[in-house]
């Protein structure tokens, strides 16, 4: 005969045995109840691509612990909360502990983890096709489409939280530009670049020049700072264009090189008021436009 004994009580059970014949025979046993090694696996809400996986297993009499991913016995076995980082989506699955007690009971519990994907964010940067120098907007665009949320720093000062934003940087230098997203699950992700800032290009024009051949002030001639490369052009008061002339690199800054010589048809220019138009390119193709009525004395 088989009989069940509750576990929840542990002692001595006696059994009395009696024959047809009225004999009486009696038997006792010490039953002791090992405690039961009752786990319990759990993990964070939301795990996130890139982020940390914490597996925690809760058990009152475990002393050791098995892991299983998938069915197969997990390198990091004998832990109690195991840790993933980074957690990719390849460690995405079933997972289940098995607890085992110092009297060699056991308890399992499993759970599966669904690992959501990390917004990869990236971002662009143009000023009409150009990169960035000062007193220019320059607009910077997430190519990540899907964020619940964005922002934007710039050297560790917030400076947007929107998709994209418009800045003008009005001094030149290096600029560590930080784009972040938070998708719909609320996975973060984030990315740096550095973004220099070159000094716009700038032009001066005269307002007057005597080209009478004494050295002094005989070149009509636009003074500028961080220009790789200018186009002056001139023309009289009806319009007459009398010079149209580039110059690039070190001519820029040459005296005499790309400048008017006031002639016309290698013949003195009437002495009057005529107009100049300067485009100006730096280096990395913003360009700016200048005009200037200007007059000629002899």
């Amino acid at each position: 005969m088989i009989k069940n004994v509750d576990p929840n009580y542990q002692g001595i059970y006696f059994l009395v045995g009696e024959n047809d014949l009225g004999c009486i025979d009696t038997q006792s046993i010490n039953v002791l109840v090992n405690p039961w090694p009752e786990v319990d696996l759990k993990i964070d809400d939301t795990i996130c691509e890139g982020g940390t996986l914490n597996l925690i297993a809760n058990s009152l009499n475990g002393v050791n612990y098995s892991w299983y991913f998938n069915n197969n016995l997990t390198p990091f076995s004998n832990q109690q909360s195991p840790s993933i980082n980074p957690v990719g989506i390849i460690n995405q699955g079933n997972y289940k502990v098995v607890a085992n007690s110092n009297k060699n009971c056991f308890d399992s519990s499993s759970i599966f983890v669904f690992v959501n994907s990390k917004p990869k964010v990236d971002y662009s940067w143009n000023q009409d096709g150009c990169k960035t120098s000062t007193n220019l907007p320059i607009v910077f665009n997430s190519s990540y489409n899907s964020a619940n949320s964005y922002w934007y720093e710039i050297n560790n000062l917030q400076a947007s939280n929107f998709k994209s934003f418009s800045h003008i940087f009005k001094e030149s230098g290096t600029y560590q530009i930080k784009l972040g997203a938070i998708s719909e699950m609320g996975c973060k992700d984030s990315i740096i670049k550095d973004v220099e800032v070159i000094d716009y290009p700038r032009c001066w024009l005269p307002t007057a020049f005597t080209p009478n051949n004494n050295i002094l002030n005989d070149f009509y001639k636009p003074v500028c700072v961080n220009v790789k490369r200018y186009n002056l052009c001139v023309f009289d008061r009806w319009g007459g264009k009398h010079l149209d002339v580039t110059v690039e690199g070190d001519d820029v800054y040459n005296p005499i090189l790309g400048a008017w010589d006031g002639n016309i048809n290698e013949e003195y220019a009437p002495i009057g008021v005529y107009i100049a138009i300067v485009i100006a390119e730096d280096e990395l193709c913003n360009t700016v436009t200048y005009k200037m009525s200007f007059t000629l004395v002899r």
